[in-house]
């Protein structure tokens, strides 16, 4: 998970969906401690970035 956070934050020059999941796992853990966000809301996140408006990196 880690390993694809720092990939995105790095390679994709927006990540409001993946930002606003994180808001929305604060949220959720306030309520219970076991809803945290997995590989799986992260990779629907970060594809709904690509998706979007956000562009890729190919070539730093």
């Amino acid at each position: 998970m880690e390993m694809l956070l720092k990939y995105a934050r790095s390679n994709l020059l927006a990540v409001k969906y993946l930002e606003y999941a994180f808001q929305v796992e604060t949220y959720t853990l306030s309520k219970a401690n076991n809803l945290l966000l997995n590989v799986d809301g992260a990779i629907r996140y970060l594809f709904s970035n690509l998706l979007g408006r956000s562009r890729i990196r190919m070539f730093t």
